[in-house]
């Protein structure tokens, strides 16, 4: 009998559901680790340097001048105590004090007067005259001003020489001007 001829193709059929993942295979061995890398070859060490020769000390300095400084003004003496018990000795060269009374209104210090006690009686005293300039040379000369009035005296200074004018003086009291041994032109008060 005699086969006849192919018919055509039908249609493609529906995909059929997914099937069932089927089980995980075993872990194979683990590999042989590979060999290790050559280590690389150590550096050449560098040069150590000389260390230089040490440089020469520098000459020494000269020692500077020996500094002073101005001598310090001359203090005051003070009052001679009263005479003891016993017998007196032969008479000493010790000079009195030298006291002005002044019952004028004015009074000009200078250095012929140095060192005197001015013994002011007149209420209406006023006015002193320093001199212009002193000598640091002079130092400790002085000029004693006692009020031996009631009032109080505000006496104007000529020639000032670094002090206030006017100088107030209280009744019985006394005020020393004294040329200053260490600052020429200067005059201090005590």
């Amino acid at each position: 009998m005699s086969t006849g001829a192919q018919g055509p193709q039908g249609l493609q059929g529906i995909q059929g559901a997914q099937g069932i993942p089927g089980p995980t295979g075993i872990q194979g061995a683990q590999g042989l680790q590979g060999p290790q890398g050559f280590q690389g070859i150590q550096g050449v060490p560098g040069f150590a340097t000389n260390t230089g020769a040490t440089g020469t000390t520098g000459a020494a300095g000269m020692t500077g001048p020996l500094g002073t400084g101005p001598t310090g003004a001359v203090g005051f003496t003070g009052p001679t105590g009263s005479t003891g018990l016993g017998v007196t000795g032969a008479p000493g060269g010790v000079s009195p004090i030298a006291i002005s009374e002044v019952t004028g209104t004015s009074q000009t210090l200078s250095s012929s007067n140095y060192n005197t006690f001015f013994y002011l009686t007149n209420p209406g005293f006023n006015a002193v005259s320093l001199p212009s300039t002193t000598a640091t040379s002079a130092g400790g000369n002085y000029w004693a001003l006692r009020n031996a009035t009631s009032s109080y005296l505000s006496i104007t200074l000529t020639n000032t020489l670094s002090l206030t004018s006017p100088l107030v003086i209280p009744p019985a009291n006394t005020q020393t001007l004294a040329i200053s041994g260490a600052t020429s032109n200067t005059i201090l008060l005590f």
